[in-house]
């Protein structure tokens, strides 16, 4: 055995330390392969801190400039093997392939990468093969999300005997109801997870009943958006011990009534939270808990559903001052008070990634807004040449890196602006996605200055991209910064 494949295993015996990893960048140094041992220390790094961090900023840049000069050069082990891979931690980690392809190439896939992530579609013929397939045993993370299993294979999943050291499991839009759901959760073999996405499941309300108060010891993230729950399922996820350990929990529940239990709970590591109802009442009662001592860890908060209309006193209150990440997108439209509220709020002077559903009353707020300490901004939806123009006219976005305007009616006035914002020209990420843009507009985004520091320019939804302007702004961007999917 050669010394680097030495090195590999130890990275694969360690998955969770660095420490390996970077004592390999170290040897890459010594054999002259320093670009490789920076890409190695840069996304360590970045795997600790959040996207808005603005430490991160920097990192992410000199990232994707290492990918674009090496990056076909380092997925070469695994071109002909895999749909799609990607790296993490300075290694080839995450992997997408149909369950056929792991039955047969599983084991080669594993020699050649430290494995932590794997994701499988196209699994209706090769089912059974795939859970017999040993060379599962020891995979990290399991991504079977849109697979559409069924009770059925959910079950067969939960009796997997070679899933019991699993620790990251998506199961979204998956199909399993309500049998599916608790032959995971009561699973003996799966009781390592630390992670668990259940969302899209058409979960019935009594799903969670028979959610025993001891299972998944380990568990610190969960996901149940897309299941219309009730209180009738909040209660048990109440008295579950496991509660208290979680950082990162996504509810969607059928009344604002029904959150009350949910409030009421003390939650004293949760760092993420995403709370969606199907009703538009959101009192001053549940504001009040909300913004209480259940919730001393809360740093990002996602609000869906009209809970716009309801945010007024939460923005004032001294425990809301400490949100690093607010989302109000998704069916928050918000009114001229809200938006002013929001506007005069000591919380925006905090913030460093803010998502909005875009809204005509947003056009004020993008004025004059203190923004000076976001790093992303994001708004979905709206009239974007009315936005953007508000935006452009805002001083205080010298810290903006990542900027998303999408699902909007972005015209070629709207972009003139946003090409003219000095403001902007420091922007890294920018994300122009499905907004009818015409043949006019696409030829302004090749000018030679525009948006000099950008690593990410994303054009998914455009109908008119022919070949031609395709290839000038691959030429402008360069080819691996331009995404149209």
């Amino acid at each position: 055995m050669n010394l680097e494949q030495a090195f590999l295993d130890d990275i694969r015996a360690n998955l969770e330390d660095d420490t390996p990893r970077l004592i390999f960048a170290d040897w890459l140094d010594d054999r002259g392969d320093e670009a490789r041992a920076e890409f190695i220390r840069v996304q360590c790094r970045l795997a600790r801190l959040k996207s808005y961090d603005p430490e991160a900023i920097p990192l992410w840049v000199r990232q994707q400039d290492l990918l674009a000069e090496h990056g076909k050069k380092w997925k070469k082990p695994l071109a002909n093997i895999t749909t799609r891979c990607e790296f993490e931690r300075g290694f080839l980690s995450r992997v997408e392939v149909t369950a056929a392809k792991f039955v047969s190439h599983g084991e080669e896939i594993r020699s050649r990468i430290p494995l932590r992530y794997l994701g499988v579609f196209q699994t209706n013929k090769d089912w059974s093969k795939f859970l017999a397939c040993e060379t599962l045993h020891g995979v990290p993370a399991l991504d079977l999300s849109s697979t559409r299993l069924g009770m059925k294979r959910g079950i067969e999943l939960a009796r997997c005997p070679h899933l019991s050291g699993l620790r990251e499991l998506d199961l979204s839009h998956s199909q399993l109801r309500e049998r599916g759901v608790q032959a995971l959760v009561t699973s003996d073999t799966l009781q390592s997870l630390r992670s668990l996405d259940l969302s899209s499941n058409y979960l019935p309300d009594a799903s969670l009943l028979h959610w025993p108060v001891d299972t998944l010891p380990e568990l610190r993230q969960l996901s149940l958006l897309g299941n219309l729950l009730s209180e009738v399922s909040v209660r048990p996820l109440v008295a579950w011990q496991g509660r208290e350990r979680l950082e990162r929990l996504s509810l969607y529940l059928r009344n604002a009534s029904d959150v009350v239990p949910f409030l009421q709970a003390d939650w004293p590591r949760l760092d993420h939270l995403t709370l969606v109802t199907s009703s538009a009442q959101f009192d001053h009662f549940h504001q009040e808990l909300l913004a209480g001592p259940n919730f001393a860890s809360l740093r990002e908060l996602t609000l869906h559903t009209n809970f716009a209309e309801g945010l007024r006193p939460l923005l004032h209150r001294p425990a809301f001052t400490r949100l690093q990440s607010l989302n109000l997108n998704f069916r928050n439209r918000m009114l001229e008070t809200e938006a002013q509220a929001l506007l005069r709020s000591p919380v925006l002077t905090h913030l460093q990634a803010l998502c909005l559903h875009g809204d005509g009353s947003l056009v004020t707020f993008l004025q004059s807004a203190p923004l000076d300490s976001l790093t992303e901004l994001h708004i979905i939806g709206g009239p974007a040449t009315e936005l953007a123009m508000g935006l452009a006219m805002n001083p205080a976005l010298g810290n903006l890196r990542r900027l998303s305007l999408v699902h909007g009616s972005l015209s070629t006035r709207g972009l003139l602006v946003l090409a003219d914002c000095e403001a902007l020209h420091h922007l890294v990420d920018l994300d122009l996605s499905w907004n009818n843009l015409g043949p006019d507009c696409l030829p302004l985004l090749t000018r030679p200055r525009l948006w000099p520091h950008l690593r990410r320019l994303r054009l998914a939804g455009l109908s008119d991209l022919n070949p031609a302007t395709l290839g000038l702004l691959h030429e402008r961007f360069g080819a691996h910064v331009v995404e149209t999917r």
